[in-house]
């Protein structure tokens, strides 16, 4: 089933694209690495604070300061400050993390590698596959973002959107929806997030997608 999605993913390759170009972010000098599954990430400082979400293991937040056994943060989604217990995360030096410029985004959108997550649902199994490429201009970053589902009775139903976002070095921010040839539809409610999780994968939005070759 693998090579069968892989090659409705990806079947049009149309060119490669220019280098990749000069660096435009910064990486902080603290991040807190989350280090357990579905962690609270809380508004405040306290165990009954209210959840603004749940962030897995390998995910990443801009080390703000140490508040007793609490970390304070900053959430790159929003820009806001936020809580995590020391007990499910650590601190580490941003030169030191797995970075988003190293190998993981490629310069044409036919992606030797991808990125993929399968589940099972009602009457069979999807499988949810990342690419990310980028074009001439700086350090703006693009997601192929394809969605198999394969039914229990062999019929298999395939989605594709596209995703433009900016590549800041530590992370992938993509908020805005665009077309194969990469004009802007609209924006996402929801910006998604990714991160490296070294040689395994990345996390995208709090879930685990394992590395996979596109070559078949």
């Amino acid at each position: 089933m693998k090579n069968v999605f892989l090659s409705l993913m990806f079947a049009a390759c149309p060119g490669i694209f220019f280098s990749l170009n000069a660096q435009g972010y910064k990486i902080p000098e603290k991040v807190v690495v989350i280090t357990k599954q579905n962690v609270n990430v809380r508004q405040a400082p306290q165990a009954s604070s209210t959840v603004l979400e749940k962030a897995s293991s390998g995910a990443m937040y801009e080390f703000v300061s140490q508040q007793g056994s609490w970390y304070e943060v900053k959430d790159v989604k929003t820009g806001n400050t936020a809580f995590i217990s020391t007990t499910v995360g650590r601190v580490s030096a941003g030169n030191q993390i797995a970075r988003t410029d190293k190998g993981l985004v490629e310069s044409n959108d036919c992606p030797q590698f991808v990125y993929q997550r399968q589940e099972k649902i009602s009457g069979g199994e999807r499988t949810t596959s990342y690419g990310f490429y980028q074009k001439q201009t700086k350090d703006v970053v693009y997601a192929i973002v394809s969605q198999t589902t394969a039914s229990t009775t062999g019929r298999m139903f395939t989605s594709e959107f596209y995703y433009k976002g900016k590549q800041m070095g530590w992370y992938l921010f993509f908020d805005e929806v665009v077309d194969m040839d990469g004009v802007v539809q609209n924006k996402l409610e929801t910006p998604t997030v990714v991160f490296a999780n070294g040689t395994q994968g990345v996390i995208i939005d709090g879930i685990t997608y394992k590395k996979t070759s596109n070559e078949f």
